[in-house]
């Protein structure tokens, strides 16, 4: 895997976080400017991953639409 399998991690509001950049053995995720990440660099495993995206409710771009609201009922 490379730069060109990266993703990012959004916030609730659909703000950019995260950019992850996933190999083989790890995932490293870097904070994005004007966020309380910025310049921060963790490197975590699939399951420590997990539990950091929890942790900070951060979701996937295609995740996004997929939370309701109050207006959608």
């Amino acid at each position: 895997m490379g730069l060109l399998d990266k993703y990012n991690l959004y916030n609730a509001e659909g703000r950019k976080m995260f950019t992850v950049i996933p190999s083989d053995n790890y995932n490293k995720l870097l904070g994005m400017p004007k966020t309380p990440f910025v310049r921060q660099e963790y490197i975590f495993d699939e399951s420590e991953l997990r539990r950091f995206k929890a942790a900070h409710d951060l979701k996937l771009e295609q995740e996004l639409n997929d939370q309701l609201s109050i207006f959608d009922i």
